[in-house]
């Protein structure tokens, strides 16, 4: 392997959003995790669990690194593998966006399309498959792997270390899939931050996290808001939720919508960086003078296809 210090992962830089989301007055911000090399948040997580396989002797020169996913874990795990010289084999479902399938595509890992129907469980499925079968292959497995949420562990740190005038942060917002970022900060904030309110938001198309946080049974229903209601919690967020004091709940064509509005103004950021902006303007109607923390996970380009710009 080569170049193993694009394994590290940066803090980003945390900017003032309040104005360009028409609350000009507001103390909220945003972490630009788009700025990433893999164009995301997820860098974080794939780093970590990249990099926690190859001290382990489970990942070598030799390798190939298989997962399911969306389509921004996959762009990581593809960017990254090519960046320490490594194999990587991808499995996606069909109905994803066509920016995600090219940019997976040019960063030379192999991609694999499952039924849309099937949705994400038939991508994991189809993953175990291939790496039970395939020797020298090694699953990630982000949804349970626990080097995902804690990577998040630095980007709440790096929140913390952000402010230095002694005001709290009143709420932390994230959309949640694998839930990794709204529990893994919330391990950080919880102990550093305890008055910090976690906040998961959820398709409410498919709201896995919601559901579990609430008790409730869940109809899946097929949604754009991808990286959110994958048709069941997973195991990260089973054993987390008690660390997420809510979830909110977002229509996926709303956030699309948001985000068009956004991009007049000067944010061009994916629908779940929308359904985060969507939540804290409803936080800042209840709470005007909160200070708020949310994450741009990716930019706009990434949906062009789907007809977010």
């Amino acid at each position: 392997m080569k170049n193993l210090e694009n394994l590290e992962v940066r803090n980003n830089p945390i900017v003032k959003i309040g104005e360009q989301i028409g609350f000009p007055n507001s103390d909220v911000y945003a972490v630009l995790e788009y700025m990433n090399l893999g164009g995301s948040h997820k860098d974080r997580p794939v780093s970590r669990m990249i990099k926690n396989g190859i001290e382990a002797g489970d990942i070598d020169e030799n390798t190939t690194v298989v997962d399911y996913t969306t389509g921004s874990a996959g762009i990581s795990i593809a960017r990254i593998c090519r960046a320490i010289g490594l194999k990587a084999t991808l499995v996606m479902p069909s109905d994803i966006t066509q920016e995600r399938e090219d940019l997976i595509k040019e960063a030379g890992a192999k991609l694999i399309l499952t039924d849309k129907t099937g949705w994400v469980r038939e991508s994991v499925n189809t993953a175990l498959e291939i790496y039970q079968s395939n020797p020298n292959h090694y699953l990630l497995n982000q949804s349970a792997n626990p080097g995902n949420k804690d990577s998040f562990h630095d980007l709440a740190y790096g929140i913390l270390a952000h402010f230095k005038d002694g005001k709290p942060i009143d709420y932390f917002i994230a959309a949640s899939g694998t839930s990794a970022t709204v529990v893994g900060a919330a391990e950080v904030f919880k102990r550093y931050s305890p008055r910090t309110q976690i906040i998961a938001v959820d398709v409410s198309k498919s709201p896995s996290t919601w559901a579990l946080k609430h008790g409730q049974k869940f109809t899946h229903y097929p949604h754009r808001l991808y990286g959110t209601g994958a048709g069941a919690a997973s195991p990260i967020a089973t054993a987390g939720i008690g660390l997420i004091d809510e979830v909110y709940r977002v229509d996926d064509d709303e956030a699309y919508e948001t985000c068009r509005e956004l991009i007049k103004n000067g944010i061009e950021i994916g629908p779940t960086s929308g359904a985060n902006v969507m939540i804290t303007r409803e936080i800042l109607h209840q709470n005007p003078n909160a200070r708020i923390v949310t994450v741009f996970f990716d930019k706009a380009e990434r949906y062009k296809s789907k007809g977010l710009c």
